[in-house]
């Protein structure tokens, strides 16, 4: 059925209100026409509508996901691990009761223990040891009172400086080779009238430490 009007005017309100005149004039539209017409307005402001919202929510989501991120360099130095090995004996030889023996001196006796480090060249070390050391034997125990002088240059046992027991006394060792030797001397306490007769011993340690390492 024909519809003869001078204009035919349809709404739909989709959150927003939109407005769509259709004018007649002087022509003739059947329903079909009209409905149509209508179902391309709807069609084409849900999809405006749609890539709205889905604009919308992207952008929501890339502000949301956003993150930094920054690195820091990490690194490490690895060097030769410190040594130590000895040779020599320290030999008071015999003693009289009643006496008191003569000190070895480091610095000029021959034979006498060499200690020699090895180690990254130019690192400081520091070296620990006991104050005293007991020397055991058939009797009551001797007293041994370590004496030691350093160098970290070969053969230099007559220019060896006085090496310390402890943390806070480093010394450096060879720049091109990473040595340093120590040259061990002592005393023993005086020997009391009435000591038991025999041999008397100890073994004497001396550790090496890398400072800062």
């Amino acid at each position: 059925m024909a519809i003869d009007h001078s204009e035919v005017t349809m709404k739909k309100n989709l959150n927003i209100e939109f407005l769509k005149t259709f004018s007649i004039q002087g022509n003739r539209r059947n329903d079909f026409q009209i409905i149509n017409t209508y179902r391309r307005f709807k069609m084409k402001k849900l999809m405006l509508v749609a890539a709205m919202v889905l604009g919308f929510a992207g952008m929501s989501f890339a502000q949301g996901g956003q993150t930094a991120n920054t690195g820091a360099l990490v690194k490490g130095n690895v060097v030769m691990a410190v040594g130590i090995t000895e040779t020599g004996t320290l030999d008071f030889g015999n003693i009289a009761v009643n006496s008191t023996p003569t000190p070895i001196n480091p610095n000029s006796a021959a034979g006498i223990p060499l200690f020699t480090v090895t180690g990254a060249p130019s690192a400081q070390v520091y070296f620990t040891f006991g104050n005293t050391l007991s020397l055991t034997g058939p009797g009551t125990s001797l007293t041994f009172t370590p004496n030691l002088v350093g160098s970290n240059v070969a053969g230099n046992q007559s220019g060896a400086t006085t090496v310390n027991s402890g943390n806070t006394n480093l010394v450096p060792l060879d720049a091109t080779n990473g040595n340093y030797f120590v040259w061990l001397g002592g005393s023993v306490a005086a020997i009391p009238n009435g000591q038991t007769v025999g041999a008397y011993s100890g073994t004497f340690t001396l550790t090496v430490t890398y400072a800062g390492y």
